[in-house]
């Protein structure tokens, strides 16, 4: 109803690229200092949507981006929410959607090349590994059983950008950056999906899985990147 304000959006045409650099310069201009990590500061955003409620003054952002991981273009929507405290002072809020799980933001240091963002849904979402994981890397994915379902509970998602040269492909550089990712889940597995002993089991037999936490890290980390994380 009007009580609750007029809701007002919009959006900028279809495949318009922005640098996100210049949206957060902007949004800075008019609600104060926005903290960017470095590591996300070169994304070319487009469709662009934009939100505003005349009763809350809360705005919202949602844009689309290509991410560059470990040598792929991963499809992220960002989404920032701005929201009026008072007092001319508003609380800003960056998120992630990656497959169809949204992490938030947490890295505050701007001068970061290392984006750490947090997933949390206590009452579990059930979906396959693999598929996750695949957004982000097709050769760590071949590792994980494509039949393994699990129940997240919690993910964390660690992004280090290195801006430093190591490889070539196609005469074209390419830069190394680590992700990480770290989950507790509960999953109910079936046996027969285990590589080499699997067939020689029953194939009713399975085993259930409580708050398992375990780690996937897209190349091997170095004592000094596992401290920079913690």
């Amino acid at each position: 109803s009007y009580r609750d304000g007029w809701q007002f959006q919009g959006s900028t045409g279809d495949g318009q690229e922005i640098s996100i650099g210049r949206l957060i310069d902007d949004i800075a201009d008019f609600f104060g200092e926005v903290t960017l990590p470095s590591a996300i500061e070169d994304l070319t955003i487009q469709n662009l949507g934009i939100s505003f409620n005349t009763k809350t003054k809360d705005f919202t952002f949602t844009c689309e981006a290509n991410f560059p991981v470990d040598g792929k273009e991963v499809d992220i929507t960002v989404n920032i929410a701005i929201t009026n405290q008072g007092n001319n002072s508003f609380k800003k809020e960056f998120s992630l959607l990656i497959n169809t799980l949204a992490f938030k933001i947490i890295s505050s240091d701007n001068t970061s090349k290392t984006l750490i963002a947090t997933y949390n849904n206590p009452s579990g979402y059930s979906l396959i590994i693999q598929t996750l994981i695949a957004d982000i890397s097709n050769d760590i994915a071949t590792y994980i059983p494509a039949s393994l379902q699990i129940t997240l509970k919690n993910a964390l998602f660690i992004y280090q950008k290195n801006n430093q040269t190591s490889t070539t492909i196609n005469n074209n550089p390419q830069n190394k950056s680590n992700f990480l990712f770290g989950f507790n889940l509960s999953s109910q597995i079936n046996l027969i999906n285990l590589p080499l002993v699997g067939k020689q089991l029953p194939p009713e037999q399975t085993i259930s899985i409580d708050d398992l936490q375990f780690i996937i890290a897209s190349q091997q980390l170095k004592t000094e990147e596992v401290n920079n994380f913690n």
